[in-house]
């Protein structure tokens, strides 16, 4: 038997290379970009990079107790119609096979190995030589299903066959169910039959976490590592058993998104991987748009992998994905990376630690309170009373104070399956940095829990999606503590609608570990328009961070406020197909401007650089709903409609103390990227083809009619291409400009003009020579105030304030801001051609105004600011901030004082200066102070 075996594993290396002869060896091509992981979010990571080669395009759209168990295994617990996935008996069959032979294959080599024969019996590993063709694309297991291959960028994909539903699908459930514990090659064809050679390999959740009925459309080519999609559905069930009141919990809305999984699988990431890598979340950032969805209701998951970058021997993708209900978005996931470790890898991680930068800022916060609308003196909890909050009796774990008869039945935390904290270890109302509380719980682990049984097959690893739950029910309960509840009626626990949560993974929970802890700290409560709660929270195994969760918040919400139905409503203006949807508009902000416009565009896509619209924080264009005229027609009229999605939590509104009623650079900026993105439709960057030539903005002036509330709204830009002009291997473009809500789309709130002009880089530097050095500077009297630095929009470092000064005695402020090569603005604007958007140099002179006029370069929190209406702003622009620049100086003077009310108008003009040299006029700018 043994002589045997020893030649069948002698032959085994030439049967497995005939059987492979007709295959072409895959030409792998190098990933030359690397990292080294820390406690950044490599998204910071590859901003760095990004900073030091401008051309790289690394990243899109956008990173103790007891040991002992008291509690049975919640195996014992699941509930009906709660199992773990159970293959056909065919699979079951197969499975048994291949777990003999496995176990057979093992003893017959350990005996080969003990009785001492010839080394090279230790030796084969043909399986780990060979690696498939690249040209191989079979994912048929059903001789009807006739792969045909996609184009990427398309945005229609192939369907092959009907689902249980009815539906054309590329995969339905049962291959779903036979991706997640079966074979591969049964799903993606044989051409993958060597991955299921492997221990382990890139797999979805098994039953009951397995969260997607089926996968409509692909489009990814194997082996070819570069943008792919994929596009699922999950039909949630009427009376699911994660559900309360119908409403599913975080944890299913974000792990119905995973097939990431399936799409990086597709690709090939397993010839690579070979068994010894697996697939691990290091970041992403997660952002609730909408309501919970509900029972009966299908998610759709939009996914897409935006790029690759090699650390180490581990490749790392980055992807995002949106969720849809009907054509309502409800969630996204941006700045999504993952890649693959080894066990050695995983194991030396020493997780999240908090950078230079966190800890300062952490010691700049500045204590509150907030007094408990309840009072209750028990500070630990155990689980039986957690779960009277998941039955949802308060009263029963905190006390009859908390009796309120009936009043909030929905606000209940998620089902006792679902329940990720076991035991409340601390309690304090006025802890932590913020002086608003802190919360500490434990997990207790055991190795055959069902969230470690069924995620994933052979690679048991704890969901970040259930982490994510046990962070929310922690607020829940801490909520709950407080009293916030007595504030509402028949209320329900919902997500904070546009606050990105981020989160950073740099660790893993494992069945062996047996404890997992919670350390919950709040920065923020609040009861207007509804009871509320932000809070910070780290996860950790033995005293190591492995999680790290940013701004995770949880609101107290009516049920009759506004619910996510099946069918939705269209927004006015969006009842049909966007004329340039999202995928465009990222395109021509750092894609493929052919992608966006057209092929005829693909050579400026070869340029060193071409004209764009700005991206990442800067990216304030959602999407174009129409255009009119007739492309490089430039003596007839055209014009578009754009929409951008204003979100009441983005990053622009961090500062309660901006001018309202959005930042000005902002809302300059959503006004100006449509004319630029109209000006490229139009054709502009044709005129002179030979030319690389620099998008810039040259002049304007805009004026302010109404102030409506924009958070959570539509504005919506209506552009006109007045004329345009050529001369000397330049281009001039007049556009005039209206701002709508989609509310009251008729109602104009803010107009103006802007002129816009496509230079060659010798127009530029002659632009340089136009104007002047300025001709009054600082005052070597008066000292310099710094600035406080808390947000991306505070750009001045230091000013200088001299109430009485400038030429008619009102007052003069001199600002300054040193520039680094670093700074965030440079990638966002634009994408090959850095340059600071001029929008910010109009911001960093009215904060230089706002400093002069309160007396102090803290800004007021109490008081409002505003934009005057019907006031007109005007600019001109004649030089420009790029990489290089050391100082940016504004100058500031007071012309003109105008009472009103209770407040005042400060009229003045101002001039920017780079290094010493002035770059811009700002001849009329104001504030209402």
């Amino acid at each position: 038997m043994l002589q045997l075996i020893g030649g069948l594993l002698r032959n085994a290396e030439k049967l497995q290379r005939k059987l492979h002869s007709h295959q072409k060896p895959i030409q792998e091509k190098p990933l030359t970009r690397k990292v080294v992981l820390g406690s950044d979010p490599i998204k910071e990571k590859f901003q760095m990079l990004l900073n030091q080669q401008p051309e790289l395009k690394n990243w899109l759209n956008r990173l103790k107790s007891s040991k002992n168990f008291d509690q049975p295994s919640s195996t014992q617990r699941l509930p009906s119609g709660f199992h773990l996935y159970t293959p056909t008996n065919h699979h079951q069959a197969h499975r048994a096979f291949l777990n003999l032979r496995e176990t057979a294959f093992r003893g017959m080599v350990q005996n080969l190995l003990d009785s001492k024969c010839p080394a090279e019996f230790t030796q084969i590993s043909p399986i780990q030589e060979e690696t498939p063709s690249p040209e191989f694309l079979s994912i048929s297991k059903k001789a009807d299903r006739n792969f045909v291959s996609k184009t990427l960028g398309t945005i229609t994909g192939n369907t092959f066959k009907i689902d249980a539903t009815g539906k054309q699908v590329v995969f339905d459930y049962e291959d779903l169910l036979e991706f997640a514990g079966g074979r591969i090659a049964e799903v993606f064809g044989q051409d993958y039959a060597i991955i299921d050679s492997y221990e382990r390999c890139v797999r979805l959740p098994l039953d009951p976490y397995l969260l997607v009925t089926r996968v409509t459309e692909l489009e990814a080519e194997p082996h070819q590592f570069k943008p792919c999609r994929i596009t699922t559905e999950y039909d949630i069930p009427k009376e699911a058993w994660f559900a309360t009141d119908e409403r599913i919990p975080w944890a299913v809305a974000i792990e119905s998104g995973q097939c990431d999984l399936m799409l990086i699988s597709y690709l090939g990431i397993d010839f690579q991987n070979r068994g010894d890598r697996v697939y691990r979340l290091l970041d992403c950032t997660m952002t609730f748009i909408e309501a919970l969805p509900r029972g009966g209701q299908t998610l759709r998951y939009e996914i897409h992998i935006d790029s690759f970058a090699k650390h180490g021997e581990s490749l790392l993708f980055f992807f995002h994905y949106e969720c849809f209900v009907g054509d309502q978005m409800v969630l996204r996931m941006d700045d999504g990376c993952a890649g693959f470790f080894t066990e050695e890898e995983l194991d030396q991680g020493k997780g999240v630690i908090h950078t230079e930068k966190e800890l300062e800022a952490r010691q700049q916060i500045q204590p509150t309170n907030f007094f408990p609308l309840i009072h209750c003196n028990q500070t630990t909890f155990e689980r039986d009373d957690l779960l009277n909050l998941v039955h949802g009796n308060p009263a029963k774990c905190f006390g009859e104070q908390y009796h309120q008869a009936n009043k909030n039945p929905s606000l209940r935390m998620a089902p006792e399956q679902l329940l990720m904290n076991d035991r409340i270890l601390n309690v304090n109302t006025t802890g932590g940095a913020w002086g608003l509380g802190i919360v500490e719980s434990e997990k207790k682990l055991r190795p055959d829990d069902w969230y470690f049984t069924c995620h994933f097959y052979k690679d048991p690893v704890m969901a970040g999606s259930l982490i994510a739950e046990g962070c929310v029910q922690l607020l829940q309960f801490f909520m709950l503590y407080l009293g916030l509840q007595t504030l509402t009626e028949d209320a329900s626990f919902e997500p904070i609608l546009n606050l990105s949560q981020i989160v950073r993974c740099r660790g893993q929970v494992i069945p062996s570990d047996s404890l997992m802890n919670y350390r919950l700290e709040v920065k923020d409560i609040g009861v207007d328009p509804e009871p509320y709660m932000i809070a910070n929270i780290d996860v950790l195994v033995d005293d190591r961070i492995v999680v790290d969760f940013r701004d995770v918040g949880v609101r107290l919400v009516k049920k009759s406020h506004k619910e996510i139905h099946q069918q939705i409503p269209l927004q006015v203006a969006i009842n049909s197909k966007p004329a340039f949807d999202e995928v465009a508009v990222q395109n021509f902000a750092d894609g493929s401007v052919a992608k966006c416009f057209g092929e005829k565009y693909a050579p400026f896509d070869a340029r060193p650089f071409t004209q764009r619209n700005p991206c990442l924080d800067l990216k304030l264009l959602t999407r174009v709903l129409e255009v009119f005229g007739e492309t490089g027609k430039f003596s007839k009229p055209a014009g578009l409609l754009a929409e951008y999605n204003v979100a009441e939590m983005d990053w622009y509104f961090a500062d309660p103390s901006s001018i309202t009623p959005l930042p000005a650079s902002v809302l300059i900026e959503i006004a100006l990227q449509p004319c630029g993105f109209l000006g490229a439709w139009m054709g502009s960057i044709f005129e002179f083809p030979d030319e690389d030539l620099h998008f810039r903005l040259v002049e304007g002036h805009a004026r302010l009619l109404g102030r409506p509330n924009l958070e959570n709204s539509k504005i919506l830009t209506k552009v006109q291409l007045d004329r345009m002009t050529r001369f000397d291997g330049q281009v001039i473009e007049h556009f005039t400009y209206h701002l709508s809500t989609d509310a009251a789309h008729d109602e104009v709130f803010f107009k103006g003009v802007a002129l816009f002009g496509y230079f060659p880089e010798w127009a530029l530097e002659r632009q340089r020579q136009r104007y002047p050095d300025p001709d009054w500077t600082a005052s070597p009297e008066i000292p310099y105030l710094d600035c406080p630095l808390n947000n991306q929009l505070d750009l001045l470092h230091q000013v200088q304030i001299d109430p009485t000064g400038g030429s008619i005695g009102l007052g003069r402020v001199v600002g300054r801001r040193e520039v680094d090569d670093g700074d965030w603005y440079y990638p966002s604007h634009f994408h090959k051609d850095p340059v600071m958007p001029g929008s910010l140099g109009i911001e960093a002179a009215l904060q230089a105004l706002r400093a002069l006029a309160e007396g102090s370069p803290s800004r007021s929190k109490s008081s409002t600011v505003d934009w005057p209406l019907n006031s007109e702003w005007k600019w001109e622009f004649r030089g420009e901030v790029r990489p290089g620049t050391k100082e940016l100086t504004v100058l500031v003077e007071v012309t003109e004082k105008i009472p009103q009310g209770n407040q005042v108008e400060w009229v003045a003009n101002a001039i920017v200066t780079r290094d010493g040299k002035r770059i811009y006029r700002l001849p009329r700018i104001s504030l209402l102070v």
